[in-house]
């Protein structure tokens, strides 16, 4: 991967307690920014959608960063979202996390992740 590729504003948030009650009254997290990176998006091709779809409900895109190793953990466990600064604000939920073939001797993440409603993107 080379540091071209690498285009898009990545921003890792972190749910943190106390959780906001909102107008309708249901709990939902706040959420902090806990860790900036670039990376590049990409949407998954038809035979990809359908092979990540056998594991879990939806996946719309490939998210490729560089591993960031002990300094920060990025796992579906890990209740974190990405907000991509490049595409007005999107927001993506973590499905899964693997570590890609080793190149340059940089190891990437590539992690796929789906993207939530348009109203639920940050401004």
């Amino acid at each position: 991967m080379n540091a071209g590729d690498l285009d898009n504003s990545l921003v890792f948030e972190k749910a943190e307690e106390p959780f906001d009650q909102g107008d309708s009254g249901a709990f939902r997290p706040v959420y902090v920014p806990a860790y900036e990176c670039y990376g590049s998006v990409r949407p998954l091709s038809g035979s990809e959608r359908f092979a990540a779809q056998q594991i879990q409900a939806k996946a719309d895109v490939v998210i490729t960063i560089r591993d960031p190793g002990s300094y920060f953990v990025i796992s579906p466990a890990e209740a974190l979202r990405i907000v991509d600064l490049s595409d007005r604000g999107r927001v993506y939920d973590i499905t899964r996390v693997e570590r890609a073939a080793n190149q340059n001797r940089r190891s990437t993440l590539e992690i796929t992740a789906w993207a939530r409603a348009e109203a639920e993107a940050v401004a």
